[in-house]
């Protein structure tokens, strides 16, 4: 029966990017101009003739050519570009034509993370047996719809936030039923991540209006802004949100789990004595979750914190900069909702299994 509601949940799922989708698209869609034709091939060597690049007495780095097999089995001579990463014979290589000419564009990295993927479902598949594979088809198909609905749908001048906001809790409603089954544990987590996250995103505003954020420091809100006449503040509360999101559904699935567990072990178990009993465990997730999302950020903003570690400028001019301070926001707004989400989750399964409710037929009382 869990497997059928998992089911149904995924077709509905479907059915929910399939409404973006015509959202996305207007009568005004164009085909994208011509960009020549790309081709996989086969490196082969290089050849001794430098095309373009100077002379080459200074000793700077030049355009090279090299013989290439394209997929076909033509061989043409393609041209390396100066800068380009070390080919070696018989790699895996894409080539670029335009106007008559080849280009080798770059390495052909598809199959590599072809097998990458695989692994991982062998795994998931191995250790976490059939949730573990659906857990991995949960995350394809959210990374699938944000990719090829949300985002199709933002750069084609739909509104940011409500846009968002119906992907991310439309794809947090299913595929949270989807990969954990349809039940009382999935229900509390759910209701603890869109509390939590709408909370957070709130504060996620809030303090962007208090500290003046305007969003175009990053590439990214930059190109969303220039590009696309998206609102770049938008773009960047999106973020936070759906980064949010994603550490969240890990830890109220856990502390809901966790509850059920105590229910189902004793059913005499209150609210209050579940509430305890089950923050043991959700103090020790608190503690390792927050350094985990402190890291990530972190590593995220690594280029930033270099620039800053070379910038001469004062360190409390730095600290202000918006630069520093969004990602700093980012962190802090991520961290204070974890830490709500928690206690809050807790107590909602805690109603939900108390003195019993909801258990299994062998350990009703």
């Amino acid at each position: 029966m869990r497997l059928s509601r998992s089911s149904l949940h995924l077709i509905v799922l479907l059915a929910f990017c399939q409404s973006l989708q015509v959202q996305a698209q207007g009568p005004a869609d164009q085909a994208p101009p011509s960009i020549g034709q790309y081709f996989r091939a086969t490196f082969g060597t290089l050849q001794g003739s430098t095309l373009q690049g100077g002379t080459g007495q200074d000793g700077a780095a030049q355009d090279q050519e090299a013989v290439v097999t394209l997929e076909g089995g033509e061989v043409v001579n393609a041209l390396v570009a100066s800068g380009s990463p070390a080919y070696r014979p018989g790699q895996a290589v894409i080539v670029w034509k335009s106007a008559g000419q080849y280009v080798v564009q770059d390495a052909l990295r598809t199959p590599a993370l072809a097998w990458l993927l695989g692994l991982l479902i062998v795994l998931a598949g191995g250790l976490g047996r059939w949730k573990g594979l659906r857990a991995v088809i949960g995350a394809g198909v959210s990374l699938a719809v944000l990719a090829l609905l949300i985002v199709p749908r933002l750069a084609a001048g739909g509104d940011v936030l409500p846009t968002a906001l119906l992907g991310t809790v439309g794809i947090l409603c299913v595929t949270i039923y989807f990969v954990h089954g349809v039940g009382r544990k999935t229900t509390a987590a759910l209701i603890g991540t869109v509390v939590t996250a709408s909370l957070g995103f709130g504060l996620a505003g809030l303090a962007a209006r208090v500290m003046g954020f305007t969003g175009t420091v990053s590439e990214g809100g930059y190109v969303a802004s220039t590009l696309f006449g998206l609102n770049p503040l938008g773009v960047y509360l999106v973020g936070i949100l759906i980064g949010t999101v994603g550490a969240l559904n890990d830890v109220t699935v856990t502390q809901a789990a966790v509850v059920q567990a105590l229910a189902h072990e004793n059913p005499q178990h209150g609210t209050r004595d579940l509430y305890r009993r089950a923050m043991t465990v959700g103090f020790d997730h608190i503690g390792s979750l927050i350094n985990v999302l402190v890291l990530l950020y972190a590593a995220g903003s690594l280029p930033l914190l270099l620039l800053l570690d070379r910038d001469p400028t004062p360190l409390w001019v730095k600290l202000s900069g918006e630069g520093f301070a969004s990602e700093v926001t980012s962190i802090l707004i991520s961290t204070a909702c974890l830490l709500l989400a928690v206690p809050l989750t807790t107590y909602i399964a805690a109603q939900f299994f108390r003195g019993g409710k909801h258990a299994p037929s062998g350990h009703l009382h």
